[in-house]
């Protein structure tokens, strides 16, 4: 899923990355594992917690378990892709969750891929990077550049 020479910056910036999982344990393990690969995570617990911390400061990527204290995930991303603020209708959403029909909810509410726990680190890295560059992707200009490309 990752892109030759994707980086985990965004020109300059490093990749912002909302973590949200009622698990402090899995919370803290995939923030320290998301910082020690260049990603600037921030860690909600609850979808209540993550509409807050997105809505103080846009992420660039959202991972979120469907499983949540009160609203579920599902109903986080319905959520974003329903506000007021154009940059939190567009972030890229990766849906955990190692419940069945969890994929189901998750991807129909809008989320961009999803991954079942457990998974391996290099997945969800993988992923991310994934969604994040698919997100500026043109598709005008790839078609363009394989147009040029054809051998006539």
């Amino acid at each position: 899923m990752a892109h030759a020479g994707s980086s985990t910056t965004t020109g300059t910036a490093p990749i912002r990355v909302l973590l949200v999982d009622s698990s402090a344990t899995l919370g803290r393990l995939l923030s320290a594992v998301l910082g020690s690969n260049g990603f600037v995570p921030v860690h909600a617990s609850s979808a209540e917690e993550a509409l807050a911390a997105a809505t103080a400061a846009t992420p660039d990527v959202i991972v979120v378990d469907d499983h949540l204290p009160g609203a579920s995930g599902s109903e986080l991303i319905r959520a974003l892709r329903r506000s007021q603020v154009e940059p939190l209708r567009s972030v890229p959403a990766i849906g955990l969750s190692g419940r069945p029909g969890s994929a189901e909810r998750l991807l129909a509410a809008g989320a961009s891929c999803f991954i079942a726990k457990p998974f391996h680190d290099s997945s969800l890295l993988n992923a991310i990077r994934w969604v994040h560059s698919a997100r500026d992707d043109d598709p005008t200009s790839r078609f363009e550049e394989a147009w040029r490309n054809l051998d006539r």
